[in-house]
């Protein structure tokens, strides 16, 4: 109010004084705009509403910002807020996607998109981004909210670009990229990722011990093709003594024992039970308590029992059978 947002006479202009109260930052700089004599309250705002180059400048007072009806040149921050509308999300995809309130603005156009042909207009300024975005902290979102609004077949690009650049591995063990393995996994057909996941499980028992690679191990537990899965669960009973004995491992088997098929699972419950040392790891590990309540949840009769005994007076998951009971 103090800056003469929401108070004081009107500036004749149609709708300012609802645009002031529903978005006052476009109010803010609407009237840095067209209102050349509040040089003196100006000057006091953040330094960020002065930055860009050229005519929308730093310096207060020698025209730009001030004293002038010039727009803000494109991409500029006081573009990307004044614009507003959808319209000028187009022509900036790339740009916006990086940015932590711009890739916002492009989610929301994908959303808002009236048709899939506007939808991919747009996705067509990411083409050749793909492994960047999938690494950026901000444009990765933006290819998430891609794979889940569209159809798969129109995904095909963004797997296109990550296999050609044999990018897979190296992406699926990134702190971001991991969640677009994870989503295309998710919602396109297994003809479609099918040669995506035999290049994953080529690397299994790496991806399995990885900090974020261990997410997508999960994950074709949970989502991949019945054969696929059936191949994962192998390789799970494969390699579960390196398995047992590594934390990120331990949450792999977590997975298996609750997304396979009930044989299946109670195989792995018997081959975890048969070494007490391994099952002391696994017990002792971040996630003991999901591993006992999984292993309660598969195991019957006497097995049930075998376990209960094995676990009887461990301080660390003592608790667990009586919550389970």
């Amino acid at each position: 109010q103090s800056l003469g947002l929401c108070t004081g006479p009107s500036s004749g202009k149609v709708g300012s004084r609802h645009i002031a109260m529903a978005l006052p930052m476009q109010a803010l700089l609407h009237r840095l705009r067209e209102h050349a004599d509040k040089r003196s309250w100006a000057a006091q705002l953040p330094a960020r509403f002065h930055e860009d180059a050229g005519v929308w400048g730093s310096r207060l007072g020698q025209g730009g910002l001030l004293g002038t009806n010039t727009a803000p040149p494109a991409g500029s921050r006081a573009s990307l807020v004044l614009g507003g509308c959808r319209d000028d999300v187009a022509g900036r995809v790339w740009t916006l996607s990086r940015d932590a309130c711009g890739c916002r603005e492009v989610q929301q156009a994908l959303e808002e998109a009236s048709d899939d042909e506007q939808r991919w207009a747009l996705a067509a300024e990411l083409h050749g981004h793909v492994r960047e975005a999938a690494r950026c902290p901000h444009a990765n979102h933006v290819v998430q909210k891609w794979i889940k609004v569209m159809p798969p077949s129109m995904s095909q690009f963004i797997i296109d670009e990550i296999m050609e650049g044999g990018d897979l591995i190296s992406l699926s063990k990134h702190k971001y990229g991991c969640r677009i393995v994870q989503r295309l996994l998710e919602i396109c057909p297994s003809e479609q990722v099918s040669d995506l996941v035999e290049q994953l499980l080529s690397v299994f028992l790496l991806m399995s011990k990885h900090a974020y690679g261990n997410f997508v191990v999960q994950c074709l537990l949970q989502n991949a093709a019945r054969k696929q899965r059936i191949q994962t669960f192998g390789l799970v009973k494969q390699h579960l003594p390196e398995l047992a004995l590594h934390a990120n491992g331990c949450a792999v088997i977590c997975a298996a024992l609750e997304h396979g098929d009930i044989g299946d699972r109670c195989m792995l419950a018997e081959m975890v039970l048969a070494d007490s040392d391994r099952l002391a790891f696994m017990v002792g590990s971040r996630l003991g308590d999901t591993i006992v309540a999984r292993l309660l949840d598969t195991l019957e009769g006497a097995g049930h029992q075998r376990l209960l005994a094995l676990l009887e007076g461990n301080p660390k998951i003592e608790v667990v059978p009586q919550r389970r009971s």
